[in-house]
């Protein structure tokens, strides 16, 4: 099932008696005044008033309570008689007296929690206490709840008998009342969680399985035969929680996993059978492994001979299958708009068609609250009418049903073959509207948001760039407030490239911006661009030069395409550009293709088209990274490229490779050979495309080595690395690589920042070479910068360079906490545009942030100015500031990036509660592009994937990967097609190669890892998608790659933020094919996990950055939900 969950802050709005508008006197905190009905209220119905300034108001009194910390804006009207109870809960204080104690398995945890709610009482008390097994995973619980009339506060507990873990805390809690209000208590600060505690761990019991056999044990099976494991395994009584035994299997070819699960039993002989199917794939099929399945986590048994237990499946070749989605061709509600009372109902028709037939017995849609509640949704099953031939249901209204606007938020109608319908007022697009809605009231109760409202307009310039010539900023602008009826109105037209006409205002979607539009949610940012008569398209060419590798040119100027021209539209233009003058010896042109995703060649072309288009040659290339040390110890990257003949398979070509031995290795350790990683090695008889990228790194025997990072902020407020080079025996501990960097000399630090000790994230061993360990300098206090450049005034690529190269920097050293209010311009900086400048130049301690800014026309800082002197403090008193140091370029900020509602993040933290280990969570974030960092926390440590569908890319996150203890709100927005690094470097770099450049909005480490997948174009499948960082002296490194899917699909896995370059390749590259003048200074390369972007970028906890991103974001913040299970055998 789907859900959508909603949040905004919240107006709480009386409804008067009177039949006549009256204005909305706002209370104390709440700016401006309104005059407005009940969105769709007619003539003569019921208007909108607020209590009298002397009734009642009920605050929060801790500092931790989420809802005190809330930016809203309150109006609250509350009657003497009958009123619905709108008010939260308060949390009064909360203890925990095991706190930070070493506790045994015979202990239980308790957790006091004293709360009250004065109108409709509590419903319920809810916390979640985490387990950290010392591997790095981490299991939850829901604490059992109950009150205890002698102490007077709510009893949280949770035994600690059969846990298995060494350490745990308690990472949420949450206070419901029984009309879904609800308060968050703090759990957490910078310093880490703040209710903690350690386990004496007892030792798994090691657990044999015995008499293992497989029915159809290497034989060859097909679709309707079925294969059976059966195997002995005696539990141990200790054991107390667990509940079943797993059965996984592994197709070798795919890397696709299947499993199986079967409930314990007294006898201890077990079966499980698996069904081969149509869609099962082709190949081998081995066996995984056997687990013990627990309620705290799995216990892996110990299984002998399980190589040698397989089958094989044959026949199931690709099937033509319906993957045409049904269409919903109206959706009506018969009450729309209208306002509701207990009692009342509205009915909602739904029609739909397919091309093959509609599945009548299962469709669905769910209403969602638009005010900020714990449980807001509401789901309606849709019975289909078959004489009418249309889907039905019902919302009803009780006297339970909080009061404010309910939507249709999420419509579930699928077809036959499972495909689903999308609705496109309620999808993901930044123009999304809810145009069906109810609006529900109690006696005289109705709860609307309020929200900011951001709006840049995008026009192009004489050069056909896209430049902003505007931007709007209003606050408190009430839900179903028109764009006029805020005040924003719309600019004129105009048109300053030559040979087009400006002829209205759209999103970066197409769809239509107009004085009527509504306001229906948060707009972060929302990217209005100019629609001209013709459309405005940017073509970026990909091949491979003379030197073998990957080239990128680009047309600068765009060419014009009919106002409804289509990509068929592109690919006849295409045929008319000549094949490339430099081109590698040995291969023949073919032609020029599209590598833009897209879904058909009549889809029309969007509001602003940068289009990527690769050379097709009579030759696929093996394009093979190789990483080593090199003579001068370090870890380096070389590409050699290996032409094949089509058809040849990646096996083809790593045989080639593998007798290449570099010049300049090192002497100080033998290169024995190349290890191939696991996924190239899944696809060796895999039949290679245009282009195939594989990575070999340096095997040396019983040996690893890994470079060691340290980052941190200089003297000058610069934030710097430097690294090391360490060889080391294989499974030597992540743990002793970071202590040979604590035991380091300490470098010199920003003065006024207090060192208090290096970050070690991550754990586990190293068992391969050319791994990047990264550790952080944290400090006592946070590290608030300001800098200016005139590249920052250039959206398209500005902030190149290393950071040690901006024109001006400021540095406030603040106490974690406090506020304080900066400068707006400093002395021949007078006149700066700030990118990111806070409200009122208020900003709090929390954690380290950088804002950017620049001076239009430039700056009037003479050429050689005198030595700097220190600037005036800010309003607020701060740490002691170093001198301003002028004469160096730029590091765009961080962008904050649009965060979802609060109850979207408490609707998907709830969602991870309720989700089995295994499990899906799909968020479709709308024009949101932050993951907040109590969502990390629900998912960390359980195996559920969290998947972010940011529009054009998905992030994908397993709560097991993530591994930081200081967790934070990550903007995950993504940029595609950027040129924030210099066209010669990647030019340089590519080798001909087609590329694609990235931007991630985050700077630094994200505290987790995260696969980001995104589509690149059917053309490369086959190909390596090689990624590499830009560091901050202008040099490449190489940090993953991933293989394009036939459907164009790529890959790739981060854990930090940075400019990055993808290179598509037939072969997997490495440092080694980064030329020797784009070789990091101090090394390069990174493990598989993209432990990477630490030197590249600059912000919360990362160095220089290469770009400010801007990025059309959505009208509205959404986030739907979609739980599924993953592929298994039931």
């Amino acid at each position: 099932m789907r859900k959508r969950i909603k949040r905004g802050g919240a107006v709480l709005l009386a409804l008067a008696l009177a039949l006549t508008p009256v204005t909305l006197q706002a209370e104390e905190g709440v700016t401006g005044q309104t005059e407005k009905s009940l969105a769709g209220t007619n003539e003569g119905q019921t208007s909108v008033d607020v209590r009298p300034a002397d009734s009642k108001e009920t605050s929060q009194t801790e500092s931790g309570n989420t809802g005190a910390e809330r930016s809203e804006n309150t109006v609250q009207t509350e009657g003497e008689n009958g009123q619905y109870d709108i008010t939260k809960p308060i949390i009064n204080k909360v203890e925990f007296p095991q706190n930070g104690k070493t506790l045994t398995s015979e202990d239980t945890l308790e957790l006091l929690v004293y709360a009250q709610d004065m109108e409709s009482g509590i419903n319920r008390v809810r916390a979640e206490v985490y387990f950290e097994d010392g591997n790095g995973v981490l299991h939850y619980y829901t604490m059992e709840s109950s009150y205890d009339e002698e102490r007077g506060c709510y009893v949280l507990t949770c035994p600690l008998k059969s846990v298995r873990a060494v350490r745990g805390y308690i990472g949420s809690l949450s206070v419901v009342d029984n009309r879904e209000n609800y308060t968050d208590w703090t759990m957490s600060d910078n310093t880490g969680y703040l209710y903690t505690f350690n386990l004496a761990r007892e030792e798994d019991p090691v657990i044999p399985v015995q008499n293992l056999q497989l029915d159809r044990n290497q034989e060859t099976v097909k679709a309707g035969d079925k294969v059976a494991f059966t195997f002995e395994a005696d539990i141990p009584d200790s054991i107390t929680d667990a509940h079943s035994i797993t059965v996984e299997i592994k197709n070798e070819a795919e890397s696709y996993y299947r499993s199986i699960s079967v409930d314990l039993n007294e006898t201890g002989e077990y079966s499980a059978s698996f069904d081969i199917d149509s869609y099962t794939l082709n190949g081998k099929w081995v066996l995984s492994g056997i687990e013990l399945s627990t309620s705290s986590g799995n216990i892996p048994l110990v299984v002998e001979g399980a190589e040698s237990l397989w089958f094989e499946v044959t026949g199931n070749d690709a099937v033509d299958e319906d993957t045409e989605a049904p269409v919903i061709t109206s959706i009506e509600v018969d009450k729309n708009g209208e306002i509701l009372e207990a009692g009342d109902s509205a009915t909602i028709r739904i029609k739909a068609e397919d091309n093959v037939a509609l599945e009548t017995s299962n469709a669905s849609l769910s209403m969602y609250a638009a005010a900020d509640i714990a449980d807001g949704s509401h789901y309606i099953d849709l019975e289909w009418n078959e004489e009418e031939q249309v889907f039905e249901g019902v919302f009803e209204v009780t006297e339970d049903t909080y009061p404010c606007e309910w939507y249709i938020g999420d419509v579930s109608i699928y077809d036959t073959s499972g495909n689903e319908a999308y609705v496109n007022e309620i999808g993901w697009d930044s123009s999304a509207t809810y145009p069906w809605y109810v609006q529900v009231t109690n006696g005289s109760t109705f709860v609307n948001p309020t929200y900011t409202v951001n709006i840049s307009f995008m026009t192009l310039d004489a050069n056909g760039r896209w430049q902003e010539t505007e931007r709007v900023t209003k606050e408190n602008v009430e839900r179903r407030t028109t764009l006029e009826e805020a005040g924003i109105s719309l600019p004129e037209y105009s048109s300053n490239y030559e040979g087009i006409q400006q002829i209205g205002w759209q999103t970066s979607m197409g769809r239509e911006v107009t004085s009527d539009m509504q306001v229906v949610e948060n707009l972060g940012y929302l990217y209005v661009y100019a629609k001209y008569d013709k459309l405005p398209v940017y073509l970026s060419y990909r091949y491979v030069n003379a030197d073998g590798e990957e080239a990128y040119e680009r047309e600068e100027a765009p060419i014009l395409m009919s106002g409804d021209a289509t990509y068929s539209d592109v690919e006849t233009y295409l045929k008319d550009i000549p094949a490339p003058e430099d081109s590698y010896e040995g291969l023949e042109f073919q032609k020029w293709e599209i590598t833009s995703y897209y879904q058909d060649a009549d889809e029309p072309l969007m509001t602003s088209n940068n289009i990527s288009v690769s050379a097709s040659y009579d030759k696929n290339l093996g394009i093979v990274s190789f990483g080593y040390l090199d003579n001068k110890d370090e870890w380096k990257h070389i590409t050699r490229v290996y032409p094949v003949e089509k058809g040849s398979t990646y096996g083809d070509v790593i045989k080639q490779a593998e007798s290449f031995r570099p010049d300049d290795a090192s002497d100080e350790i033998e290169l024995t050979g190349w290890t191939v990683d696991e996924y190239a090695g899944s696809i060796t008889e895999e039949v290679m495309d245009s282009y195939g990228y594989i990575n070999l790194e340096g095997d040396y025997g019983d040996k690893c080595v890994v470079m060691g990072t340290r980052i941190y902020y200089t003297e000058e407020g610069y934030q710097t690395e430097d690294s090391d080079t360490y060889i080391v025996d294989k499974g030597t501990s992540y743990q002793e690589i970071y202590d040979k960097m604590e035991a380091l000399d300490m470098p010199k630090m920003y003065p006024g920042l207090d060192f208090e000790s290096w970050d070690s994230s991550y754990d586990g061993e190293i068992e391969v070479s050319g791994a990047r360990i990264t550790s952080y300098a944290i400090y006592k206090q946070a590290m608030i910068r300001m800098l200016i450049d005139p590249k920052f005034e250039d959206l398209d690529g500005a902030g190149m360079g290393p950071e040690e190269e901006v024109e001006f920097i400021k540095c406030f050293v603040v106490d974690r906490g406090d506020e304080i209010t900066l400068p707006s311009s400093f002395e021949g900086y007078e006149n700066v545009t700030w990118l990111n400048y806070p409200e009122g130049g208020k900003v709090t301690g929390d954690y380290d942030r950088t804002f950017y800014g620049y001076v239009p026309g430039g700056s009037t800082q003479p050429e050689d100015p005198d030595e700097p002197t220190e600037p005036e403090d800010p309003d607020e008193p701060t740490q002691p500031e170093e001198p301003e140091q002028p004469d160096n370029p730029s590091t765009p900020e961080q962008e904050e990036g649009t965060k979802l509602p609060e109850s979207a993040v408490s609707g998907i933290i709830t969602a991870i509660e309720s989700t089995d280990e295994g499990e899906d969570i799909s968020v479709d974030m709308g024009s949101a592009t932050v993951i907040s960092k109590e969502i990390l926390e629900a998912a960390q440590g359980k195996d559920v994937d969290i998947k972010l569908n940011m529009g054009g890319y998905t992030w994908t996150i397993n709560g097991q990967d993530i591994k930081a203890s200081n967790l934070k709100d990550i903007n995950l927005k993504v940029d595609v097609n950027t040129n924030a690094v210099p066209s010669s470097v990647v030019k340089k770099l590519a080798g001909g190669n087609p590329t694609m450049q990235l931007s991630l909005a985050h700077e630094g480490d994200f505290g987790f890892l995260a696969e980001l997948s995104l589509n690149v174009g059917s053309d490369k499948a086959g190909k390596y998608g090689n990624l590499f960082y830009y560091d901050s002296d202008g040099k490449m490194v190489y940090i993953d790659a991933g293989v394009v899917t036939a459907d164009g699909m790529l890959s790739l896995t981060f854990s930090h933020a940075s400019e990055y370059v993808v290179v598509f390749n037939e072969k997997q590259m490495s440092q080694s094919d980064v030329p020797s003048d784009l070789q990091p200074l101090s090394g390069g390369g990174a493990d598989n996990a993209a432990q990477a972007g630490g030197a590249a970028r600059t912000g919360d906890e990362a160095p220089a950055g290469m770009m400010i991103a801007f990025m059309a974001a959505a009208l509205a913040v959404i986030a739907v939900l979609v739980i599924r299970r993953k592929h298994s055998v039931k």
